[in-house]
């Protein structure tokens, strides 16, 4: 007789499955964020810099600084390759994950008690 299936097994699967498709659009949102912040920076790096050349002789670098710290910040936030996930202050994933426990809360409060 042939052994029945394992139904926690394959739910385990199944629940693998959706992490994995669920990580990887997040990591592609993640991607866009970044590419979208890089190409930003490329035009307010270079202002920021030859404004600082040109109009702040006693400190060239302020605007400059700036604008890499904001980068920094930004790089931290979006986490890409989830290097910061373990530190403050909330990240992206922090955000989705929020989202997604409010979405399963509104999804039991709707389907009500389980039975």
């Amino acid at each position: 007789m042939p052994k029945k299936p394992d139904s926690d097994f394959h739910k385990q699967q199944d629940d693998s499955r959706w992490e994995m498709l669920s990580h990887l659009i997040v990591f592609q949102l993640k991607l866009i964020m970044d590419g979208l912040r890089d190409a930003a920076l490329i035009p307010v790096s270079i202002s920021a810099g030859l404004a600082g050349f040109f109009f702040r002789r006693e400190d060239p670098w302020l605007w400059y600084r700036e604008v890499l710290n904001w980068g920094r910040a930004t790089d931290h936030w979006i986490d890409l390759f989830d290097a910061h996930k373990d530190e403050a202050p909330p990240n992206f994933d922090e955000m989705v994950e929020k989202t997604k426990q409010r979405l399963d809360a509104n999804d039991t409060d709707k389907s009500g008690p389980e039975q």
